[in-house]
């Protein structure tokens, strides 16, 4: 009766661990000191993979595309990818720029409601859906997801952090000097990422939208107007 108890307390220590923190993901499944039966181990994988969302980790969710100096009349939008195989709950992300220290401030929630973002798929998290889809082409006009406010993001340049559960996912130090040298006036266009292979702030990986759309993956288009 001992050793029943020990080995489900050690299935409620593994499972507890797994949920909380992304810092525990070892596997101790394969881990023959714990002694943990067959039928056990598949009982533990079997309840992991029927819950695939409770872990976000650093690169699943990427930013993709931001406008920071909408034209008159107009508003910011951050675009985000999910880079991961499995499907993210909006609810588990944060937004935020940066202080003085360079440390995430003025965190924003990314939805109140649970909505889920599929492999593969791009969202709009802006604060007026309605005024990008009307100075925009929108490829996806059903993934936004609108909220109260957005973080401060500055016209000149300015820091975007991707959180979640206050682990950086991903962060975007831009300037408005990274738009195309072609582009004088860069009101409301925004800055497209060229590759999610690549670091956010490695040189050339983010420029100006008018420049990339050759490349049809982004769910913002040019201006309309």
């Amino acid at each position: 009766m001992v050793k029943i108890t020990l080995i489900f307390l050690l299935l409620f220590f593994k499972f507890t661990v797994d949920l909380l923190s992304p810092i525990f993901s070892t596997e101790f499944i394969g881990n023959d000191t714990f002694s943990i039966p067959t039928f056990a181990k598949k009982t533990l994988i079997s309840i992991k993979q029927r819950n695939p969302f409770n872990i976000i980790s650093k690169g699943d969710i990427l930013i993709s595309e931001i406008l920071f100096n909408p034209r008159l009349g107009g508003v910011d939008f951050v675009e985000i990818y999910n880079n991961s195989d499995h499907g993210i709950d909006l609810m588990e992300l944060q937004l935020a720029n940066a202080n003085a220290a360079g440390e995430p401030a003025s965190i924003k929630n990314v939805s109140s409601a649970k909505l889920m973002i599929a492999p593969g798929s791009y969202w709009v998290v802006t604060t007026n859906q309605v005024n990008i889809k009307i100075n925009y082409q929108t490829k996806f006009p059903n993934q936004f997801v609108q909220i109260s406010s957005l973080p401060a993001f500055n016209n000149d340049k300015g820091v975007v952090i991707l959180l979640s559960n206050n682990q950086v996912l991903d962060r975007l130090d831009y300037n408005s000097k990274t738009h195309h040298p072609l582009i004088q006036d860069g009101d409301g266009i925004s800055l497209g990422r060229v590759s999610f292979n690549a670091g956010a702030n490695e040189a050339g990986n983010f420029k100006s939208a008018a420049a990339t759309r050759v490349s049809p993956h982004q769910l913002i288009g040019i201006l309309k107007n």
